[in-house]
């Protein structure tokens, strides 16, 4: 299962077993806005050569490459206002992410402890939860790259 479904199945069964998006340089905001459906889901979809007990510091740097691709294709035209504020925030949440980060999230046994973690106000995790929803909905049966 790649990083970044992990990611959002977290998210939308309260249980974080991983993380993906991260960003370096321009951050999300600078991802273009119309990129085609398949290629933001291979972007989404993508797999992790990390195997299981990876340490912390290199799923934080899984998740800044992995961040940097996605960041590169961007967004669908399709993806609403909120959805796309929600792939901005989320991303630069977690743009500066290190170890001790990862332990969070990989801790996170709530939907609280998941909020708290990326650092999110209640609004701001409403947008990051359509995000989530809307690119799981969009790529559930795309393949990974």
């Amino acid at each position: 299962m790649s990083s970044i479904k992990r990611y959002a199945g977290a998210a939308s069964a309260v249980v974080l077993l991983a993380f993906s998006l991260s960003s370096c340089g321009g951050g999300a905001s600078d991802a273009p806005d119309d990129a085609s459906t398949e290629d933001f889901c291979k972007a989404y979809n993508q797999t992790s050569d990390l195997d299981a007990d990876a340490s912390a510091e290199d799923q934080a740097d899984e998740a800044k490459e992995q961040a940097e691709e996605i960041i590169d294709v961007g967004t669908p035209d399709d993806i609403s206002d909120e959805e796309r504020e929600g792939f901005e925030i989320f991303v630069d949440a977690i743009k500066d992410l290190d170890a001790d980060d990862v332990e969070k999230f990989t801790g996170a046994e709530s939907e609280d402890d998941f909020k708290d973690a990326l650092g999110a106000s209640d609004d701001d995790y409403k947008k990051i939860t359509a995000f989530l929803t809307y690119a799981s909905t969009a790529c559930a049966e795309a393949p990974a790259e």
